[in-house]
């Protein structure tokens, strides 16, 4: 993945991408 290693990709993107992800799974029922 050429996308982890290019540091085109800014930090903030990725620190906001997971807090959405996060949040994603906080809100998923726990079975």
């Amino acid at each position: 993945m050429r996308a982890w290693t290019d540091g085109r990709l800014a930090p903030n993107r990725w620190q906001e991408y997971f807090q959405n992800l996060y949040q994603l799974v906080r809100e998923m029922p726990e079975v």
